[in-house]
């Protein structure tokens, strides 16, 4: 009786090429995902490190605007013009015990430094992020506190005009208390006149920052230098009126 032998049949070499060839393609894109979120997880954590930065920096100078006055005494010349105008790359403020700070990017080094009474400090780090803007936008640019009043001697200090300018008068005509008289804001030390009634007024108006700052994070490669902006306005919540 002769049996049916059923012969064992292997891969042929097509077949194996073929196989090695589809798992050569998954390696490669297993590779190519993993590459991609490693660059994505690196990416998210110096974004996040910059933000962290720029975060500490900005809540630490909204803190201390909020608990200090603006210093209207300082010429604000850094950015090439005087006095307050427009954009502000220094910031002075006096707390209410006469502790002096000042804000301002040391293009040197790239850092942020805050100086109180004199004593300089870093709040940045130029091996952990690079400041690129660093504006204040002050307002108002005028001191709002500035005395305008007139004293109770025959020749008013604060105004202007000149002597005997005051808005109230006593029996003798004397014009020496008061606020003093304008005719238009170039008579008012404040810059603030009333026309309607012809008097000078301080602002009504509470002092207020506006921060405009810009990071990047630092690395080699361009495509791990992060760019964070952030711009915040905070008040001044000493009242003097």
């Amino acid at each position: 009786m002769t049996g049916n032998n059923t012969s064992s049949r292997g891969f042929t070499l097509v077949e194996i090429l073929v196989v090695l060839g589809m798992f050569a393609i998954l390696v490669v894109v297993i590779i190519n995902i993993f590459i991609l979120s490693l660059r994505a997880q690196r990416e998210t954590a110096l974004r996040q490190e910059t933000l962290s930065n720029i975060r500490f920096v900005t809540e630490t100078i909204a803190r201390q605007v909020r608990i200090s006055e603006i210093d209207y005494a300082f010429a604000y010349d850094g950015d090439g013009d005087s006095a307050i105008q427009g954009s502000e790359q220094e910031l002075y403020l006096t707390d209410q015990q006469g502790n002096a700070f000042a804000y301002f990017l040391d293009n040197a080094t790239g850092e942020i430094k805050v100086s109180l009474n004199g004593q300089v400090s870093s709040l940045t780090n130029s091996n952990d992020v690079t400041v690129v803007k660093l504006l204040f936008y002050i307002d108002p640019t005028g001191d709002p506190f500035l005395d305008e009043r007139c004293n109770d001697s025959h020749t008013p200090t604060g105004c202007l005009l000149g002597a005997n300018i005051c808005t109230v008068d006593d029996d003798n005509n004397e014009f020496k208390t008061g606020f003093c008289s304008c005719n238009g804001p170039e008579d008012c030390a404040t810059g603030h006149c009333d026309v309607a009634d012809n008097v000078c007024l301080p602002f009504d108006e509470q002092p207020r920052v506006t921060m405009v700052v810009s990071f990047e994070s630092v690395g080699i490669r361009p495509e791990d230098r992060k760019r964070v902006n952030m711009q915040t306005t905070v008040s001044s919540r000493v009242y003097k009126r």
